[in-house]
């Protein structure tokens, strides 16, 4: 098929993707609080809505089911390719120099939250869709666009909707990136809880809180301590090394120290700059008392300032598929009553996920801390001599001009848990997207980019 025409649409109508994601990334689809039908709160059954109405203006046939899943058909023949993205979006944080739930182009980005996860995505695969529905494009197979709300907490959207409908043969994903990602590292997020009877005096923290989810670098951390004063915390700041932004403010008893850091996705650590531990590192310099510096200490010896590798955790390792070991201490609340925290880790594919909850035990139990999984997973690995990855690849060469190959990544895409099903976009190589954090962005070019490279597949797949 030449497919000039096919391109040109998606060219000529760039301006209506733009419109419509806009529509998308201007509700805040965080989740909130179930009411009744609206299992992940109003946004998430909202935005899910204006996916709705945007797919059946393409002549999609579109069946909600209950705003956990949004089903669009292509026709009515056997469903041979399902696409899955999701619309829900982590919070927006800190730092954002654009309103994160407008659309905003500059310099040819599209910023927003949802522009790349997954928003933006979703929006060009409906326009791919659209392109081949305008130029009266007739496939034999359907293909099925499948929007979720819940891929960011859990993924009960999923799971809700692989038990009630089930899915096609073959699964992709623009939840990732480009060219295709068939090797994904097993995770293993949990939270770590214990009461405390603090009753010190003198210089003690008082509270400690830094971190909203368990899949982002801390951006920022916060601490109360008592017994010292604004000069001297200064002036204790000044003679720790790190690269935070550190402020400080007078309290009735103390001192309140701010540290500002930099979000990364968790998958990531690299790439940020952890406030969290970098805040440990200042308190413990500062030799304070009581039960929570005691906890913070023996987290700090697992957890050193931006220390990502899981070396002193114990836990460091890689694999030829999948690469190293990446894990992250993301959240911690610490008050006179409780300490609480969060732990992202994302570990090599080959490696089982029972070794890994093994060494979790025997650092944090002696900590006096419980455990609960909040998400654990194998790794995930496909094929790479699969047919259908074979015409994803040259889908991404023909549009991209690149050479298509497989890679893996630490960050679970929407397929993580499907058999055979692998994430194809969005992301392009190099292309610097702030994902999860603030000024998310995504080129233009990229989302057009995005709805080429999909119409080829459609059209190879369901021809």
């Amino acid at each position: 098929m030449d497919f000039f025409k096919i391109d040109k649409y998606i060219d000529d109508h760039v301006d209506l993707m733009l419109k419509d994601l806009g529509e998308l990334i201007r509700i805040p689809s965080k989740r909130g609080e179930p009411v009744k039908n609206m299992p992940f709160g109003k946004a998430c059954a909202d935005v899910i809505e204006k996916a709705r109405q945007q797919a059946e203006k393409i002549g999609l046939k579109t069946t909600n089911h209950e705003n956990y899943m949004l089903e669009c058909d292509y026709n009515e023949s056997e469903t041979e390719l399902g696409i899955i993205a999701h619309l829900d979006v982590v919070p927006e944080g800190s730092g954002w120099t654009h309103e994160p739930f407008e659309l905003k182009i500059e310099n040819g980005k599209v910023f927003g939250r949802g522009a790349i996860d997954d928003k933006g995505p979703a929006e060009a695969v409906l326009y791919a869709v659209k392109a081949l529905k305008a130029n009266e494009v007739e496939l034999s197979k359907n293909v099925r666009i499948l929007l979720g709300a819940a891929e960011e907490t859990g993924m009960e959207d999923l799971e809700y909707y692989r038990n009630k409908v089930g899915f096609p043969p073959i699964m992709l994903s623009p939840d990732g990136a480009f060219p295709v990602i068939n090797v994904e590292k097993g995770l293993c997020q949990l939270e770590f809880s214990k009461d405390c009877t603090q009753s010190a005096f003198g210089i003690y923290a008082k509270s400690f809180k830094s971190g909203s989810v368990i899949n982002a670098v801390p951006s920022s951390a916060c601490a109360e301590v008592s017994g010292i004063s604004k000069a001297e915390a200064d002036e204790l700041i000044k003679g720790v090394n790190t690269s935070l932004t550190v402020t400080t403010e007078s309290t009735d008893d103390g001192v309140r120290i701010t540290a500002t850091g930099r979000s990364a996705h968790g998958s990531m650590p690299e790439l940020g700059d952890n406030a969290l531990t970098g805040l440990i590192k200042i308190l413990k310099a500062a030799r304070l008392e009581g039960e929570i510096i005691e906890a913070l200490d023996g987290l700090y010896k697992l957890f050193p300032y931006n220390e990502g590798d899981g070396e002193h955790f114990g836990l460091k390792m890689s694999d030829n598929k999948s690469g190293p070991l990446t894990i992250l201490l993301s959240m911690l609340d610490a008050d006179s009553e409780s300490i609480s925290g969060g732990i992202d880790i994302r570990f090599p594919a080959t490696v089982p996920l029972c070794e890994i909850k093994r060494t979790v035990s025997n650092q944090l139990l002696p900590l006096g801390f419980e455990i609960r999984y909040t998400h654990a997973f194998e790794g995930h690995i496909v094929d790479e001599n699969e047919p259908f990855i074979k015409t994803l690849l040259s889908a991404y060469t023909e549009v991209t001009g690149n050479e298509g190959k497989c890679l893996s990544e630490g960050g679970v895409t929407y397929l993580h848990t499907v058999n055979g099903g692998v994430a194809f976009g969005a992301e392009m190589p190099g292309e610097v997207t702030n994902m999860h954090g603030a000024d998310e962005r995504i080129s233009v070019q990229t989302l057009k980019a995005i709805a080429k490279i999909y119409a080829r597949t459609i059209f190879e797949i369901c021809r």
